[in-house]
């Protein structure tokens, strides 16, 4: 059974293409992980990153977020190639929400939420974390508490709000629903799907739950050690799951 329900679909076709990689190669040292990955978002639209534990769908978010030097290829932004910083990147709107394990542990859930908006002035930070809170019920009564005393799932939905406070064009989400419980799964997702709705920002999202993913998503891309092994609308890569069953 589905997790949650499916939003109402982008059409990919009406947007124009925000990120577009051609031939993307990137590894750590001498030690390739991407071949040549061609793919793209557009502007408004959602798109799943499909693959087991090791496929390379952590190194491709990490490359796009300028955190890892491509060995080959193009990243382009809005038709312009993206600097290889994750400072510059960063200030073009791209951002990456890693797991949450990135939460500051001994900062307050309201302290943490600050942190996303540090480009921002103090008055609009509170906005933008007003706003969230609407999103993400379940960090308001939370806010004083520190960041190493929530739950696995408490923290994956700080950890969203946080690079949320900053009004990404392009949201990075790694593995958001790792290890959760079937209902706190519902609960980030349903939080980050009214935020796509309200704010409009494309979303690349690397997920092994395939079936959460794209319940949520318009699009998906499977990777299989480093490559690209199939793509396709949601609904064609859901009736494919059975097929793909070895890769995911």
């Amino acid at each position: 059974m589905s997790v949650m329900s499916r939003r109402r679909p982008t059409e990919p076709t009406a947007g124009l293409v925000g990120l577009h990689t051609e031939g993307l190669s990137a590894g750590y040292g001498d030690i390739p992980v991407l071949h040549g990955i061609e793919m793209e978002v557009r502007a408004g639209e959602t798109v799943a990153l499909l693959g087991r534990n090791g496929a390379g769908k952590t190194t491709l978010l990490r490359t796009i977020a300028g955190l890892i030097k491509p060995r080959k290829g193009r990243i382009s932004w809005r038709g312009e190639q993206l600097p290889s910083s994750a400072a510059r990147v960063a200030n073009l709107g791209v951002r990456m929400a890693p797991q949450a394990s990135s939460v500051f542990y001994d900062m307050t859930v309201h302290d943490n939420l600050r942190t996303g908006g540090l480009h921002l002035s103090q008055h609009e930070v509170a906005q933008r974390i007003d706003h969230l809170l609407t999103l993400f019920p379940i960090l308001e009564p939370l806010l004083d508490r520190l960041g190493g005393q929530l739950s696995g799932g408490q923290r994956q939905a700080l950890a969203v709000a946080r690079v949320l406070v900053g009004r990404p064009d392009l949201l990075l989400l790694d593995e958001p629903t790792l290890g959760l419980a079937p209902v706190m799964i519902r609960t980030v997702m349903t939080s980050l799907a009214e935020y796509v709705r309200q704010d409009g920002a494309a979303v690349l999202l690397a997920e092994q739950n395939a079936r959460a993913a794209l319940d949520f998503c318009d699009r998906g891309y499977v990777l299989e050690t480093g490559s690209i092994v199939a793509s396709g609308t949601a609904k064609e890569l859901t009736a494919g799951l059975t097929e793909m069953k070895a890769l995911l």
